[in-house]
């Protein structure tokens, strides 16, 4: 179940009215207890960005090489543009950005193109929302200067540079004392905003604002002295950094374990368990989730009638192994041992979870005593069938009548049949291993 759940703080700016999160842990199934596990929860919307941090940084603006120039007229928007990569911004995503005019940057269309600064957050509808201002002032591209992008950089660390290079503005005209020249800079790697003023001039009796506005108007992030005020500055680096991060703990049964931005916890049993997020601007949400500890599996491999293996847990799904290697075909409870080796079962339960029986290793017999112990021989009218469970090294078999004659001989190392014993009767099977080893056996026909 997800649930969330806002705390109104009172800070030193205005909240979001629609601030707030959502938090979702996916069920977790485990094969052990007593496993270490990594929980990672999904926010939404991203929190970093909720909030930002003004830093003053070595004045350090981007060089444009390849770049596009946008025509604008005077209190104009031109957009989408395609950012390149995504964005956040006041926790949303976004892909392509507007231009405007009088030295804004935003990421939704349709905003007001009014060209007197008011000191921000404002709510009203006749100022631009969603938007980077840097600064917002009376520019007028149409009399002098270009505004142009470019996308520098390759992945993860694009950069998407917004240039107002010598742009006149609309009261004092366009010469060099008076245009303004400044870029916006947005960040892949950290969603951070950079704002590098080369120069803004005073322009008396005009106001100006350098900041970041939400899209409510509700929240915003300005320098000192320069919201709505008249103000100049050279030479200039502001990163607007994000830095809003999420406090996250874990509990199961009344039993809270505190961690910052990641769980790792060992489960015992099988629960339900609740993670919990918050942050430094109210964002407050939950979510229950379960952990399902798969009962443990300890099949036995026992042999029975002398060449089957058994494994004695039934209903689930198998695998055979002949020494570390699966055995094509061989997927259910027995197997019959067809080779010397290190033979395993591997289970599978309901919940796709895997158990190794221990290693049944199957030797071949140390002497021809205990061969003979496996080894089958069935009368069938007038033949003998001669069965081994496996292949063996090769044995020197001879059949003998009560008179010695030998009435059958050959070598060999897998199940056999001597046919037309025409006679009935009793008769003398010998067998010679490699080493000169023998071994007698009565047949009665």
């Amino acid at each position: 179940m997800k649930y969330f759940l806002l705390l109104i703080l009172l800070l030193s700016f205005t909240l979001d009215s629609t601030a707030q999160c959502a938090i979702e842990v996916q069920d977790i199934l485990l094969c052990r207890d007593n496993k270490e596990v990594h929980v990672v929860p999904t926010l939404t919307p991203s929190p970093i960005s909720h909030s930002y941090e003004l830093i003053e940084e070595p004045f350090a603006p981007e060089a444009l090489i390849n770049f596009n120039i946008i025509s604008l007229l005077d209190d104009d928007v031109a957009g989408p543009f395609a950012l390149g990569f995504e964005f956040e911004f006041f926790g949303q995503s976004y892909t392509e950005f507007y231009i405007g005019s009088n030295g804004w940057v935003s990421f939704s269309p349709d905003q007001p193109i009014t060209y007197v600064p008011e000191e921000i957050p404002n709510v009203s509808p006749d100022l631009p929302k969603n938007c980077i201002m840097g600064p917002w002032e009376d520019w007028d591209p149409s009399q002098g200067g270009e505004v142009k992008y470019s996308l520098i950089g390759s992945p993860p660390t694009r950069k998407m540079v917004i240039e107002f290079y010598n742009v006149a503005h609309f009261v004092c005209g366009n010469d060099i004392s008076s245009s303004g020249y400044f870029q916006i800079v947005l960040e892949e790697e950290n969603n951070d905003v950079l704002g590098h003023i080369i120069r803004k001039p005073i322009c008396a009796g005009e106001n100006a604002t350098f900041g970041l506005h939400n899209s409510e108007g509700s929240r915003s992030y300005t320098f000192s002295g320069r919201n709505a005020s008249e103000w100049e500055s050279m030479n200039q680096t502001v990163r607007f950094n994000t830095n809003n991060y999420t406090n996250l703990f874990w509990s199961v049964e009344e039993n809270a374990d505190p961690s910052f931005n990641t769980l790792i916890f060992t489960p015992q049993t099988s629960s339900t368990y609740t993670v919990t997020a918050y942050d430094a601007i109210g964002n407050t949400c939950y979510d229950d989730f379960e952990i399902l500890i798969s009962p443990l599996l300890d099949p036995f491999l026992e042999v029975v009638d002398n060449n089957v293996l058994h494994c004695n847990l039934a209903g689930y799904q198998y695998q055979w192994y002949l020494n570390g290697e699966a055995i094509e075909g061989e997927v259910y409870q027995d197997l019959i041992l067809f080779a010397f080796g290190s033979y395993t079962v591997e289970l599978t339960d309901e919940n796709g979870c895997k158990f190794m029986s221990r290693v049944h290793l199957y030797t071949k017999p140390n002497s021809i005593e205990e061969l003979m112990e496996i080894l089958t021989i069935a009368v069938k009218n007038n033949q003998l069938d001669i069965c081994f469970p496996f292949t063996h090294s090769t044995l020197k078999f001879k059949l003998h009548d009560l008179n010695g004659k030998i009435i059958y001989e050959s070598e060999e190392n897998n199940s056999f049949i001597i046919n037309n014993i025409t006679n009935k009767g009793i008769y003398l099977l010998s067998i010679v291993d490699e080493s000169g080893m023998l071994t007698r056996k009565i047949i009665i026909l």
